[in-house]
């Protein structure tokens, strides 16, 4: 082992683990394996068993469009493939040691598709296995190159262990940035302001929703300072709350946080805030190197939800109408004003509130409003468009 590692340029290596880092130098790095081993062209991609495609693939020297077809069909008709699924994970090959040239050359493999793409040898393994998916790094020669020697296949296998972690990696870190994504996307969705701290109570995120809250000056700023209530009488309490919560999010306290109202100078709706805090231990927040400790919760007071009656309409089944007056009274109206402003009779709507509360499983008008505001319905707009669209 120690004489293949030998024979590995050590940055070549380097670029592997920084390709795990950075997946746009996987380019580099397979050309690189292609340069080392004098291979024609090379594959490093992830192939999805079940749909039959690639959810991640480099390619050097292969044609993208050929190589749609190997997933949909050729792959399960490679020797070399079908050979690979009964070793161990990371077992190199080389496609002459498991099928004969001769016996190769009259499969339907080589010659429906790679005897079109000018090659015949071919010499890789499988680097990585998930349910349903198996990653495979592989390498291709002409007839006319002839086949992958031993000192070929042993240098590969020194490469091995090093494309393995280096993929696996990779993945992780895919992955992480995915639920990373996916994390701030939601926190787009929710109509309530919020605002995450970090260790030193720096405002390290904020959706867009807190933002305009904050940009509006309505009880609560923004400044180089950090957040500042408009009312100074009202910042030493901001701070305590945000200092405690910030401490029990560290393990460093007990406090469970609080909430406060801050008025707006203007004399416009006040800003209800919540601060609590996060213990990393059971909430899983991350947004890169920081560590998130408390989370502020804003929230105008006299705020409507942005409610889709199409939502609604899907949700309940409620008629348009329904969904009109379902609107209408999480918005505060009462049936004579829905009635005025919706030029029908007083009869009418109450026919249709009856309605809804039979749909909804309630009794009264308040059970609405509740039965609407705690539903999904509230994480889309008036058009029918999530929030994070607008």
């Amino acid at each position: 082992m120690v004489q293949d590692q030998e024979r590995v340029p050590l940055d070549l290596v380097a670029s592997i683990y920084e390709a795990a880092l950075e997946p746009s130098q996987w380019d580099g790095v397979l050309e690189a394996v292609q340069s080392v081993l004098r291979a024609d062209s090379g594959l490093l991609y992830l192939e999805d068993l079940q749909a039959m495609e690639a959810s991640f693939q480099v390619l050097q020297g292969v044609d993208p469009k050929r190589l749609q077809d190997y997933f949909r069909h050729y792959i399960r008709l490679n020797p070399a493939f079908r050979y690979r699924q009964h070793k161990p994970l990371g077992t190199v090959t080389v496609s002459h040691k498991v099928l004969a040239d001769r016996e190769f050359a009259r499969t339907e493999f080589y010659q429906d598709y790679l005897r079109t793409l000018g090659r015949f040898y071919t010499m890789g393994g499988h680097i990585a296995q998930e349910p349903g998916r198996i990653a495979v790094f592989s390498l291709q020669r002409s007839k006319r190159e002839g086949p992958f020697e031993d000192a070929d296949q042993a240098r590969l296998r020194a490469l091995f262990p090093h494309l393995r972690r280096a993929f696996q990696i990779g993945r992780q870190l895919a992955d992480a940035e995915a639920e990373r994504h996916a994390m701030l996307a939601l926190l787009e969705r929710i109509p309530t302001g919020v605002v995450l701290l970090d260790e030193r109570r720096c405002v390290v995120f904020l959706n867009r929703r807190a933002d305009s809250i904050l940009a509006a000056g309505d009880g609560l700023v923004m400044t180089s300072q950090g957040l500042q209530a408009i009312d100074p009488k009202l910042q030493p309490v901001l701070e305590r709350l945000i200092h405690s919560a910030v401490e029990t999010g560290a393990s460093r306290g007990t406090s469970a946080g609080g909430a406060l109202s801050l008025p707006s100078v203007a004399g416009r709706e006040s800003c209800q805030v919540l601060v609590t805090p996060l213990r990393m231990e059971r909430v899983r927040v991350d947004l890169g190197r920081e560590r998130i400790c408390a989370a502020l919760f804003l929230q105008l007071r006299d705020t409507q939800p942005a409610l889709s009656e199409d939502v609604l309409r899907d949700l309940f089944g409620l008629t348009p109408a329904e969904s009109r007056v379902a609107v209408a009274l999480v918005h505060g109206r009462k049936p004579d004003e829905i009635a005025a402003e919706s030029e029908t009779s007083r009869f009418t709507v109450r026919a249709q509130l009856s309605a809804i509360y039979e749909k909804l499983g309630v009794h009264r008008q308040a059970e609405v409003v509740q039965r609407v505001l705690s539903s999904p319905a509230v994480l889309a707009d008036r058009n029918g468009h999530s929030t994070d669209e607008n």
